[in-house]
């Protein structure tokens, strides 16, 4: 019994000993691939830095030769369907004033935006909102494209549209069109007409219901039907449950009616802006930004390619047959 389990003690140990040596290995392999790699840009300075150099001076034409960019976004509330919903129509719209095989006048009529201004747009994206703890209020902005629709902390109102501009003045014409546009669906008109005729047919129950119930507690009050546990205190009358329990009802019922009087009054269209364009402070394509970027993925790609072309070169008589 001691010998085997002295047998399972070395067996563990050496598995250790093994999976140690691996892991030494693999540590000492990526440590002498990252020396050859920094010693191999060392040795082709001269070529990545001329490199470099040709990369900067193309991002410096390319950024005089092109006009600024700016990004605006803005937040709107659907009213008639959900955001899941809403949203493919936002895309569309999208779609439709960057299409190029559509005639102008065409754009224009569904749009509501001449070809001037649609020149000045770059882009118009829309993104889900996020509602981390479902209070009914947004918390953040899914720009990433990672929350799905069936995630239950996604915002079932509101949408956050990002618009990507030359011209500060197009923001204003870009709002109206796209409130046109969406009102102006079929779909979307008829969801909106029918929230709105349900929203007037509970609310003019409830006012009947609360009628009903002022003619209950006028009743009891008018001591036709007074409770049994009634009691008398100084020639009053109090603590009539029945008339605290019609109380209560009608409280409820009156707050529910103000929630669908402000929907109906407040939010009478399919979609609403509950945020205006909101203009970032830095333009996009600041000079700076560009080089940052072209510098760090150009360098990297030439770095690549000069790897893969003097590897190739000394390693191709290895594998291809001399002619």
């Amino acid at each position: 019994m001691s010998n085997d389990q002295n047998n399972k003690e070395l067996g563990l140990i050496d598995i250790l000993q093994i999976m140690g040596q691996w892991l030494v290995s693999g540590i000492k392999k990526v440590v002498d691939w990252g020396l050859y790699l920094f010693f191999f840009g060392i040795k082709q300075w001269k070529i990545l830095g001329g490199a470099l150099v040709l990369i900067a001076i193309l991002t410096f034409v390319k950024y005089q030769s092109q006009s600024t960019q700016y990004e605006a976004s803005m937040i709107v509330r659907s009213n008639a369907i959900k955001s899941t919903q809403m949203k493919p129509f936002f895309d569309n719209y999208s779609n439709l004033i960057s299409n190029a095989v559509l005639s102008d006048s065409l754009i224009e009529v569904k749009s509501a935006l001449d070809s001037i201004t649609r020149s000045q747009i770059s882009s118009v994206s829309t993104y889900y909102c996020i509602d981390e703890n479902r209070d009914g209020i947004m918390d953040e902005v899914d720009i990433a494209g990672k929350i799905k629709t069936s995630d239950l902390t996604l915002d079932t109102l509101n949408l956050c549209v990002k618009v990507h501009f030359e011209d500060f003045e197009v923001l204003e014409d870009v709002k109206k069109s796209l409130v046109f546009y969406l009102n102006n669906i079929p779909y979307i008109q008829q969801m909106n007409k029918a929230r709105l005729m349900q929203q007037n047919m509970r609310k003019q129950f409830i006012l009947n219901e609360i009628q009903l119930l002022d003619t209950m507690q006028q009743k009891s009050y008018g001591e036709t039907d007074v409770a049994d546990d009634m009691i008398r205190r100084g020639g009053v009358l109090v603590d009539n449950r029945r008339v605290l329990y019609i109380y209560r009802d009608k409280v409820e019922l009156w707050k529910e009616y103000e929630v669908l009087d402000k929907e109906t009054n407040f939010f009478p269209e399919a979609t609403t802006v509950v945020e205006d364009f909101v203009i970032e402070q830095t333009a996009l394509n600041t000079l700076s930004s560009m080089m940052k970027k072209n510098v760090v993925y150009g360098f990297i790609l030439v770095y690549v390619l000069l790897f893969l072309f003097i590897v190739i070169r000394k390693e191709k008589d290895n594998y291809l047959p001399k002619l």
